[in-house]
């Protein structure tokens, strides 16, 4: 999941269970693509990609519920951005959106912190990061399920995690929007086996992908 603006503009947009955005399309690097992109942002990260990456900088915010191994996970994400020349910086403590000034410096925030609590005045910290234009991304129940009582947060994101009936299983994601920057290039299904994240969500959102529960 990603929120922010580009040119004034607000976007959200959501892909599967796991959400993304125009300027963290690195977030999958680990799958080894080579994404060039065109159109609205193809300036920005298309030819020019490789100068325009090493000149992005990452936070990562590692922490919360340690069932979902993040400090793991952040490295492993990091270390994927770190490869195609982004600076990367992980974080365990929030004590990091204490400064506000200090998160004018990272193009993207990455929270990894399934549940947990973030204190008022970090969470406006780092609302107005996003408000003022920078990313904010994630997945899996580290964003989507990050300070349950923080409701400013979750309208941020634009969902929240409820459920994964089933625990794990198989199931098949649909592309819906296969020419937006974020999906181009991906099969239009792909066959997941994981846990199927059920989420409350804002109506408003650009859905790139979709799942479709079986009630078992």
């Amino acid at each position: 999941r990603s929120t922010g603006s580009h040119h004034g503009r607000l976007w959200r947009v959501r892909v599967g269970h796991g959400v993304y955005s125009p300027p963290v399309r690195l977030l999958l690097a680990e799958i080894g693509e080579d994404w060039t992109g065109t159109g609205r942002f193809g300036e920005a990260w298309g030819s020019r990609a490789v100068l325009d990456f090493a000149m992005l900088k990452a936070l990562f915010l590692s922490g919360g519920w340690d069932g979902h191994k993040p400090l793991e996970c952040c490295t492993l994400i990091a270390g994927a951005l770190q490869k195609r020349g982004v600076e990367t910086k992980i974080e365990t403590s929030l004590d990091v959106l204490n400064d506000a000034a200090n998160l004018t410096a990272y193009h993207v925030i990455v929270p990894c912190w399934t549940m947990g609590e973030i204190k008022p005045e970090q969470s406006q910290n780092l609302l107005k990061a996003v408000a003022a234009g920078k990313g904010l991304a994630g997945w899996h129940g580290g964003m989507g399920d990050a300070f349950r009582m923080n409701c400013e947060y979750q309208f941020a994101v634009g969902g929240q995690f409820v459920a994964h009936p089933g625990d794990i299983k198989d199931y098949t994601v649909e592309i819906t929007d296969a020419e937006h920057e974020i999906t181009r290039g991906l099969p239009r299904s792909i066959a997941v086996k994981s846990e199927q994240y059920y989420m409350h969500v804002d109506p408003c959102n650009h859905t790139l992908a979709y799942s479709t529960f079986d009630g078992k």
